[in-house]
């Protein structure tokens, strides 16, 4: 349950050498406190965990942007200056249709997470991110902000949702239901995004969730009756609401 001393053993697991155990227990907290409806008492620990792990993050994410990008490392194999302009745009043409079939693959391969670098992947970053969107901390925007640059689409999709949850601003779930364009993103990672909205109460989102062509209607109709419940204070005969409401009924 929301026991502070589980969130305290749990937060020291965050700490441990196994990747696995570090994802499972930031899964667990991040669950615990969002089952309550934020009403768990989050020991001081945790936050400060989060914050940590986050600063680490977005400083890693910060760097790689200095960096040279996949693209860059192909070409930097040639010298491109000496070779002709029409040779040069052919090799770059060469470079771009290669980064782009390898995108085609990754979002049609069974595996959601490709495109992930190591450095990337050391934290259960997606997880961490969603234990601050719980928070209800402004002053994490700043360190929250560069993850929206992540090579790993749920830690970009949990960014938006944690920028929504602290600033309010329509753009961020705005990103996310792009996420459920058609082909856009793997099924696996669309069932989260729809289960994000539906945590997130954004009832402009009915229709994307609903209309996502690639994720079971069970899972849509799940975030669609969640949409509702994190509406508690509105007029169950809102015309948002009541969207909703046909919405859930067409997937009937």
């Amino acid at each position: 349950g929301g026991d502070p001393s589980t969130l305290i053993a749990l937060a020291d697991a965050l700490s441990a050498d196994d990747y696995f155990l570090r994802y499972r227990a930031a899964e667990a907290i991040a669950r615990i406190i969002m089952r309550n409806g934020g009403e768990t008492k989050v020991p001081s620990v945790v936050r400060a965990k989060t914050k940590q792990l986050l600063a680490q993050g977005s400083e890693e994410i910060a760097q790689k942007k200095h960096q040279a990008s996949g693209f860059r490392s192909q070409e930097s194999l040639f010298n491109l200056d000496q070779y002709d302009e029409e040779t040069r745009e052919k090799l770059k043409a060469i470079f771009t249709q290669r980064a782009a079939a390898e995108a085609r693959s990754r979002r049609t391969t069974m595996t959601p997470n490709l495109d992930v670098s190591i450095s990337e992947s050391d934290e259960p970053y997606e997880w961490i991110l969603k234990i601050a969107g719980e928070l209800r901390d402004s002053s994490l925007v700043p360190v929250v902000e560069p993850f929206l640059d992540s090579s790993i689409p749920l830690v970009r999709y949990a960014a938006h949702r944690v920028l929504f949850r602290l600033t309010g601003e329509s753009k961020h779930p705005a990103k996310i239901m792009e996420g459920l364009e058609f082909g856009k993103e793997h099924h696996y990672s669309q069932r989260v995004l729809i289960r994000d909205l539906g945590d997130l109460g954004y009832t402009p989102s009915a229709g994307a969730i609903a209309d996502c062509g690639m994720v079971e209607n069970s899972f849509k109709f799940l975030a669609l009756k969640n949409l509702i419940l994190n509406n508690p204070d509105r007029d169950p005969l809102s015309p948002e609401l009541r969207f909703v409401y046909e919405k859930m009924d067409s997937l009937l």
